[in-house]
């Protein structure tokens, strides 16, 4: 370590590995986890899934609004899975008297926050991000 710097930043403490340990164990031990945690229960989720929450939704949504489907796909995210994109649908939903950009911001500020895009003009919704409660 003396003559590279690098191996004693990128070195693993105990505490990491303890972490790492406690987090195997608990997959080994309960095969059911993925239910349990929110990000790994979404990034499982099948189209078939994702249309169902839609379709819940879609129950109780006013003729005031203008719906579309399409195929899309849900980004993963930054840190380890930065390129990774899933197949998902999406919602699109207008109206003509309220702007897609003043609905973006009172779902993002409502509580509780609901992530959504803009697309065309109208507000994209992602149900592999938005929990049935």
């Amino acid at each position: 370590m003396k003559k590279h710097q690098l191996p004693r930043v990128l070195r693993v403490d105990k505490m990491t590995l303890a972490a790492l340990e406690a987090t195997l164990k608990e997959y080994a031990n309960e095969p059911t986890v993925s239910s349990k945690l929110p990000t790994l229960r979404s990034i499982l989720l099948s189209k078939k899934d994702i249309r169902r929450k839609m379709e819940m939704f879609l129950s109780d949504l006013s003729p005031f609004w203008t719906i579309k489907i399409e195929d899309g796909v849900s980004q993963v995210g930054g840190g380890t899975m930065p390129e990774v994109k899933l197949d998902t649908e999406i919602l699109l939903v207008s109206n003509s008297a309220i702007k897609a950009q003043d609905m973006h911001e009172k779902l993002r500020n409502g509580v509780p926050a609901v992530v959504s895009r803009i697309i065309d003009g109208k507000i994209a919704l992602d149900y592999r991000t938005i929990e049935e409660e």
